[in-house]
């Protein structure tokens, strides 16, 4: 299982295009001011988005560059959004305007069932990565914000055809992005995997576990508001996480300005999430600025509304000085099987079985489960740690992830 410790963060959508035309009334000064005022909440990620409609990408890849350096300075990483469904902030990857014409210019599935993301989303997304790929300041990539599935198959196509479309391209993307930037994280930027399988009408707990059962999905995403109906289908997406042994984050949330004591709401949220083992929890729209200067919404944290002093005592309280999270070993799944040896081992049970654990470490008290000797698993890949055994590989079982130490089970061929 892969452990991220607790942190906080943010989301500030347009920090990257801070002063360019679309976004006339800020300032790159702002981009400072507003990275000092969550350096001082011990915030330590921000999420924002890297493509912009009417930019060149030349022009978006520098953009991404000097965020990430301004971020970095502060001692913060970023989740970098890489495209939007929607088109309301005009963040979103030119080329696909066609498919913009659901609700709020949401993309429609047939992006998904036409492929059309291979026309202008995988150069997008090949470029900004790798420009990007050994910077330090990032933590995470996601494909895209709050993707949907919607408007019915094409005519004669299976059931599944939407949800299975978005899969294809969850893996395509995703897979593209561990080979260009293996040790950032990955995920996907959903409000939740029902966003895609409900419009199919299949098993929405089958769905998550095979979207993120992918091994180039590293993390979990969930975002809800205060009474938009969502909250409870984060469920579906915790479960998974926990199946998967993979962690999980709450990317956005939030709550009207109007709607009454958002303080406290966000003290609830911080503190569900950090006791559910989240790793992270983002209020939406951070803006420190007075007055109202479009880049932050009814829905978000703003230096214009009344409360915006004790909603920065909440995320103070949160906040910890933690260190900046980064894979330390290129993740490299292996497709093939390989089958546990008998052996024997002091604190394991009987010679025929494997003891395997939640995170890599000597304590007998973390262990998910005892296998027996024969049981398929697969490699997904290797980390160390201190103390002896120092060597440990990333497991997979029956849709289970662990770890095994090396210096305690034998496998039958050695991962390569």
């Amino acid at each position: 299982m892969l452990h991220i410790p607790w942190r906080t963060g943010v989301n500030m959508r347009e920090f990257a295009y801070y002063g360019t035309h679309p976004f006339q009334y800020t300032t790159t000064k702002l981009q400072n001011d507003q990275l000092a005022a969550l350096q001082g909440l011990n915030v330590k990620v921000v999420r924002f988005w890297a493509s912009q409609h009417d930019s060149t990408l030349q022009a978006s890849v520098a953009a991404v560059k000097h965020a990430l350096d301004l971020i970095l300075a502060h001692g913060m990483q970023a989740i970098v959004c890489l495209d939007d469904s929607l088109t309301g902030a005009t963040l979103y990857i030119p080329g696909s305007d066609n498919y913009h014409n659901q609700a709020q210019g949401h993309l429609n599935a047939n992006y998904w069932t036409d492929k059309a993301y291979l026309s202008h989303y995988i150069p997008q997304v090949t470029s900004i990565v790798s420009a990007c790929k050994d910077h330090a300041g990032v933590l995470m990539w996601e494909l895209g914000n709050e993707y949907l599935a919607v408007l019915p198959p094409p005519s004669g196509s299976p059931t599944t055809a939407r949800s299975t479309a978005f899969y294809q391209f969850a893996k395509t993307a995703s897979e593209l992005i561990k080979s260009l930037a293996p040790t950032h994280l990955v995920s996907t930027g959903l409000m939740n995997s029902r966003q895609i399988s409900a419009y199919d009408g299949g098993d929405l707990n089958a769905f998550a576990q095979k979207l993120y059962g992918l091994n180039s999905l590293d993390a979990i995403s969930v975002h809800y508001y205060l009474n938009d109906g969502e909250e409870s289908y984060a469920n579906i997406d915790i479960a998974a996480a926990n199946a998967l042994g993979k962690p999980f984050y709450l990317g956005e949330f939030g709550a009207k300005y109007d709607s009454g004591g958002r303080p406290a709401y966000y003290k609830q949220q911080l503190d569900a999430w950090k006791n559910k083992g989240a790793f992270l929890a983002m209020p939406w729209a951070f803006d420190c600025s007075s007055m109202d200067i479009g880049v932050c919404d009814g829905d978000g944290c703003g230096g214009r509304f009344g409360d915006f002093g004790d909603i920065k005592t909440q995320l103070a309280s949160y906040g910890v000085p933690v260190d900046p999270f980064r894979l330390t070993t290129a993740y490299q799944p292996i497709s093939t099987p390989f089958t546990v040896q008998p052996y024997l081992a002091s604190g394991v049970i009987g010679p025929h079985n494997v003891h395997i654990r939640k995170v890599p470490t000597t304590d007998n008290n973390d262990p998910i489960a005892t296998l027996p000797s024969g049981t398929a698993i697969v490699i997904t890949g290797k980390v160390s740690t201190t103390g002896t055994p120092a060597d440990w590989y990333q497991i997979s079982y029956q849709n289970q992830a662990a770890y095994l130490a090396t210096t305690l089970v034998t496998l039958n061929t050695p991962p390569t």
